[in-house]
């Protein structure tokens, strides 16, 4: 794979993912504002624990498939690939009928939810169909089909914000859930004809193959299930248990706004994984020190400024956005936009990944859920919402920080913290108007005015007073040029 087609597939892929989160906070917004909080916040949990059951019962299959598909591409093996999807797949429908099975149970004997039968169903409908699209993505993503997926998802979610107008309107909480339960169809309606030519062969897998990818499926299904606890919203959990609904809800919208910037970094390495784990199969791994330190100082200059400007402007925003029934959301809201820059992490992780380095990243994730566990059943009860933030970030930042120096002792590499710190300081120095515009003003228009002046600013101070090197100034030059080109 040359370095423009890595730079073309980054760039479809990342396209795909902004309109996943353009329209995952279009959803919040109309939602949170259309129901009332404690509806909302209901919404919310039912939707955080079907995605929960999906990573618990899938086994990590999902994104082992993928990791796996890219390497078999890389070392021509396509008829291997082949029998490949279908074992999986066959294994997969086995754990999805145990998590359907578990969510039945959960949903009709002991969940807590007011909730009538019908959204039951509804939500179970849901989890079915985005358990089985999850395995059907993850293999157009093994063989980089990123362009096929930014389609789906773009279907998807302008079918889900449709049916969200109509059905919170009819229907209100009911509507809402049949929203997300009809629209979950549509990647089982279009990827059946592009997977056609990925099911073909023989059912017949090697043992070796077979021990090797139970492995693997293993240890990254520790990491997902690390995951739900140390960066998902397990708080929520938390919270309804030890307050309400509403608090849920409010805690979603900060969640949901500062997940606009601190997906960012996902969205630009969504297929670095795939891309060093095809390396990997080709021999061609000199570049992964190269890929981290400059990866890591350009979605820092990205991420450190984007994070203080936007958290700098919420006063205004949230209500806004949102409504002034989520202004209480503000602090926590900034606290978190702020905390999106730890997602610069992104980049090290990406690379232990396609390496196969998931130990440290088991070691950290462990510490980080006893970590998680522990603050949650301290903090939550006492300080509400500020002991979930506090707990978040405080975990976050540890696992983080183990993860890379890990990583920089493999690689030999030194955590790029002049540059980072350089950045930081300009963006907390610009970030100063913003703020003061914001309280004080409260108007949304100047508020965009003196945003773009800002940024503006920035991006003049980091071209004149050479705070990037030279290549990295240079990479970003290349993916516009070749974006272009494509």
């Amino acid at each position: 794979m040359g370095n423009k087609s890595f730079l073309y597939i980054t760039i479809q892929s990342a396209i795909g993912s902004f309109f996943n989160i353009i329209t995952a906070l279009i959803v919040s917004v109309f939602t949170a504002r259309t129901l009332a909080p404690y509806d909302y916040g209901q919404i919310v949990l039912l939707i955080f624990i079907s995605e929960a059951i999906t990573v618990v019962f899938g086994f990590g299959i999902n994104t082992n498939l993928s990791i796996h598909i890219s390497k078999l591409i890389g070392e021509n093996k396509h008829r291997i690939c082949f029998n490949f999807i279908k074992w999986n797949l066959r294994n997969y429908l086995f754990l999805t009928f145990l998590g359907v099975t578990f969510f039945l149970i959960y949903l009709f004997f002991f969940a807590e939810f007011a909730i009538n039968y019908i959204a039951k169903i509804l939500i179970l409908i849901y989890f079915i169909n985005k358990s089985l699209s999850n395995f059907l993505m993850a293999v157009l993503s093994g063989y980089l089909e990123f362009k096929l997926i930014k389609k789906y998802n773009l279907y998807y979610g302008v079918l889900l914000v449709f049916l969200l107008f109509v059905g919170i309107y009819f229907f209100t909480f009911n509507g809402a859930l049949l929203a997300y339960c009809l629209s979950s169809f549509i990647y089982l309606f279009f990827t059946k004809n592009s997977l056609k030519k990925y099911l073909s062969g023989n059912i017949y897998i090697t043992n070796q193959l077979k021990k090797n990818t139970f492995i693997d499926s293993f240890n990254i299904w520790i990491t997902l299930v690390i995951s739900l606890f140390v960066w998902n919203r397990l708080e929520i959990v938390f919270i309804k248990y030890y307050w309400n609904s509403n608090l849920v809800g409010i805690y979603n919208v900060a969640m949901s706004f500062a997940l606009l910037i601190s997906t960012i970094p996902t969205l630009l390495t969504t297929s670095l994984t795939n891309h060093i784990s095809n390396n990997t199969a080709n021999f061609a791994v000199r570049n992964n020190k190269n890929i981290y330190v400059t990866g890591t100082r350009v979605l820092s200059a990205i991420m450190i400024p984007l994070s203080f400007f936007t958290a700098a402007s919420l006063s205004t925003l949230i209500p806004f956005v949102y409504g002034i029934k989520y202004k209480d959301s503000i602090f926590i809201t900034e606290i978190l936009t702020i905390n999106a820059i730890l997602q610069v992490g992104v980049v090290g992780s990406s690379i232990l990944f396609g390496l196969k380095e998931l130990k440290i990243i088991v070691v950290s994730g462990v510490i980080g859920v006893f970590m998680s566990l522990i603050m949650l059943f301290v903090f939550v009860p006492i300080y509400g919402l500020n002991g979930a933030v506090f707990t978040k970030v405080f975990v976050q930042f540890s696992m983080i920080f183990i993860g890379h120096y890990y990583l920089n002792q493999k690689l030999g590499t030194k955590f790029p913290f002049i540059v980072l710190l350089k950045i930081l300081i300009i963006s907390i120095i610009l970030s100063i108007p913003i703020y003061y515009v914001s309280i004080f003003y409260n108007t949304i228009l100047t508020l965009i005015i003196v945003f773009i002046l800002v940024l503006l600013i920035y991006i003049l101070s980091i071209l004149n007073l050479n705070i990037l090197p030279f290549e990295d100034r240079n990479l970003i030059k290349k993916i516009f040029i070749n974006n272009k080109k494509q």
